[in-house]
């Protein structure tokens, strides 16, 4: 199975996807996270695996959330989880599931704003801010496509 990969930088983080261009029908569609820490001093991060799932899967021909009927029974837990803290040069592996079950075979998308490169991230000096910063992503992630088989 091939696969796709690209890169981006929020801040001193750098973000790697790793997709596979297909999958067999199942459930849930993987994505391959690695975060590493590319600063020179430790960043704090809320937990990228506190929800693994990824709702907004597209048909890519008509850009509709496909609602299968047994596609029910993904959470996500609403207790926040405590920060992780990269030190210089430390990365953190997670996988996200994009949720497919029920979905006919065909192509899908997933749009770039609902890709996993967006987080909280602040160094665990500064205090807390009143509204979180929003780093500026480079470059912007594309959006990934991939066929349900």
């Amino acid at each position: 199975m091939t696969s796709e990969e690209q890169t981006v930088r929020v801040g001193d983080v750098q973000v790697k996807l790793q997709t596979p261009q297909w999958v067999w029908n199942r459930k849930l569609y993987p994505l391959k996270v690695t975060y590493t820490n590319v600063g020179d001093a430790p960043v704090e991060m809320m937990d990228p695996s506190q929800c693994p799932y990824i709702w907004q899967v597209e048909d890519a021909s008509t850009g509709i959330v496909p609602q299968p009927e047994r596609a029910v029974g993904y959470g996500c837990t609403t207790e926040f989880r405590a920060p992780i803290l990269l030190g210089p040069g430390e990365s953190l592996r997670v996988t996200k599931k994009a949720i497919v079950d029920g979905f006919p075979k065909g192509e899908y998308r997933i749009p770039a704003e609902v890709l996993p490169v967006h987080s909280e991230y602040r160094s665990p000096t500064e205090p807390l801010p009143m509204q979180p910063r929003v780093e500026e992503v480079h470059p912007k992630p594309q959006e990934v496509r991939f066929e349900l088989r």
